[in-house]
């Protein structure tokens, strides 16, 4: 028998609060409960405590008006409520990747004298160059805070407020079902009453998120300094009579506004156009924060409130040169179980509703990957010990009151467990001392052993260095120039006159490069290459000499006949004796 599912979604907007309870019984969706409830003129104020207060109130009402039940709802974050960036990074495991992240994150120029979480997707992105892309969403605690109490007072829980932009990705990626997959980008964008979200997709695939300060209010606010109205009445007006007049769409053309229809379109036509250049930027932007220069969008889908302002979609079409079309949130999703007059509402106003569906699609199913998820870390603590710590103490507290209730039945036996059980806790505890004590000798025996090690490498590479100085200063011939000299410790590679018993102690051995040069001449005749090879390699027959000093030694470049005879170069080698003198003694001569 298919398991029932229920999400709840809520989008606390600008202009208005929406909720939904979604039910899933197999494949099949189907939306039991929606409703929203207008904030009127508390849309204007700015945020503060008294606010908080009444959208509490009202988001409580539009509970008890939807019936919405349930103890845990999915809610997000819109417009300045959160920051995203992208990161690019090399390929790189799971726990360096997080470590990077919250490099940059730290790093990041927003206010860094006020808390604030983080939390980062993998963008499944064509990679150039073996790079990885990451979206990474902050927000302020301060802001989480608040909307997080804002739910638990209308009596709903969260696990995490994720982003309004991923929840229009849910929706997208709902309605269209299979049709998804056509190899188009496609660019959603949701107009709220003040704020935008902006999303590109391709076959499914979540491209890049942007929200945006830009909404459908600067229309409301055109109409009210054109016809000087009270900002209430020009939002009635733009519902009402609201249209971008076909003949204004030429940029050449002469503006007429001889009526009132043209006087209403003209008004409209600034922030239209506004709208347009915004998301032309965000496609540039996109470009370059996703380094996909040759993106081109295929087709743009438009939702939300403002979304249903007359002519827009035409207009955009027109500038932008590709197909504009709206959502339709509720495609493949049954409405048959609401109310009749709930029903009505949602289907007129669909469109509104496309971020509060997208919030409890994000939920509705068992096992899928949530992308996301913003929850303060002091809160996150919290939940964490009322979900585990908590169970496990009352679990304790149980046991202990059965067994203290056993035990009372006998005072004697009471008295001798008692007894008992101190002897054990004392010897116990002792035991933990003795090996606490044991740890932390053994760790400062293994840093002192460490440090020891260290000092002996470095004492031996600096008196070696010295040693083989004074002897190639000794050794080389006139006719050889040292050029650069350097030492290098590393795990050793026997050669073959290293001795048996030493292979058993030594663990490093020091290595000093040699690189010179071999003169042109010999003082008034030409060296030859033939001569010159030669002279190198009784330069190491010399060296070979001082077996006290070194290990082996063996030429790595002789000089080549193709370099001009005033530089022709050579590289030799050579291996240390067992790399530590040991107590401070000399090395045998």
């Amino acid at each position: 028998m298919a398991k029932t599912l229920t999400a709840i979604g809520i989008d606390i907007g600008s202009h208005a609060i929406k909720a939904v309870m979604l039910r899933r019984r197999g494949g099949r969706v189907s939306l039991a409960r929606a409703g929203s409830i207008e904030l009127d003129e508390l849309a204007f104020l700015d945020d503060s405590d008294r606010k908080d207060e009444r959208l509490g109130e009202l988001l409580r009402t539009l509970k008890r008006k939807t019936h919405i039940h349930g103890r845990t709802a999915v809610a997000g974050l819109a417009g300045r409520d959160y920051f995203a960036k992208y990161l690019h990074v090399p390929p790189a495991p799971p726990d360096k990747l997080r470590k990077l992240i919250e490099y940059e994150v730290s790093e990041d120029g927003s206010d860094k004298a006020a808390r604030q979480t983080s939390d980062f997707w993998l963008l499944d992105l064509p990679s150039k160059g073996e790079e990885f892309t990451i979206l990474i969403a902050l927000a302020r605690d301060e802001a989480l805070n608040r909307r997080l109490d804002l739910l638990k007072g209308a009596g709903f829980g969260c696990a995490g407020l994720t982003l309004n932009g991923i929840a229009l990705f849910n929706t997208y990626a709902h309605a269209l079902d299979e049709d998804l997959f056509n190899d188009e980008v496609t660019l959603l964008v949701d107009i709220g009453a003040r704020h935008m979200e902006v999303v590109f997709q391709r076959n499914g695939k979540l491209l890049f998120v942007r929200n945006l300060t830009h909404g459908g209010l600067r229309f409301s606010e055109a109409l009210q300094e054109e016809f000087r109205l009270p900002i209430a009445e020009a939002e009635e007006l733009k519902l009402a009579q609201g249209a971008l007049l076909p003949r204004h769409f030429d940029v050449a053309a002469e503006i007429d506004t001889g009526t009132p229809e043209a006087r209403i379109s003209a008004a409209l036509l600034e922030p239209a156009e506004s709208i347009y250049d915004t998301l032309q930027a965000t496609i540039n932007y996109c470009k370059a924060q996703t380094r996909m220069t040759d993106l081109k969008v295929d087709r743009i889908v438009l939702s939300g409130r403002a979304s249903r302002l007359r002519g827009l979609r035409e207009l955009l079409s027109q500038r932008c040169r590709v197909p504009v079309d709206l959502l339709e949130p509720l495609s493949g999703i049954d409405t048959s179980a609401l109310p009749h007059h709930d029903r009505e509402d949602v289907v007129v106003n669909a469109s509104s509703y496309t971020v509060a569906i997208g919030l409890a699609l994000r939920d509705l199913e068992e096992g899928r990957a949530h992308p996301i998820t913003l929850l303060p870390a002091d809160v996150k603590r919290r939940r964490e010990f009322l979900a585990r710590d908590a169970y496990l103490y009352a679990g304790a507290a149980v046991f202990f009151l059965a067994f203290g209730a056993i035990l009372y039945s006998s005072n004697y036996a009471a008295a001798k467990e008692q007894q008992r059980a101190a002897i054990m806790k004392r010897s116990v505890d002792r035991a933990d001392e003795i090996v606490g004590d044991f740890e932390g000798h053994r760790a400062r025996n293994a840093i002192l052993s460490r440090q020891a090690e260290a000092l002996k490498r470095l004492f031996d590479t600096g008196r070696r260095s010295a040693d083989a100085v004074a002897i190639l200063k000794k050794r080389v011939p006139p006719q050889l120039r040292i050029d650069t000299i350097s030492t290098a410790t590393q795990t050793p590679k026997l050669g073959p006159r290293r001795r048996e018993k030493d292979d058993a102690e030594v663990k490093l051995t020091t290595h000093l490069l040699v690189e010179g040069t071999v003169a042109e001449k010999d003082g008034t005749r030409d060296i030859t290459i033939a001569q010159a090879m030669n002279i190198v390699n009784k330069f190491l027959d010399s060296l070979r000499e001082e077996e006290h000093l070194y290990v082996d030694a063996k030429i790595t470049k002789h000089p080549d006949p193709r370099e001009p005879a005033d530089k022709r170069t050579f590289k030799m080698e050579v291996f240390f004796a067992a790399p530590f003198y040991g107590g401070g003694q000399e090395p045998q001569r």
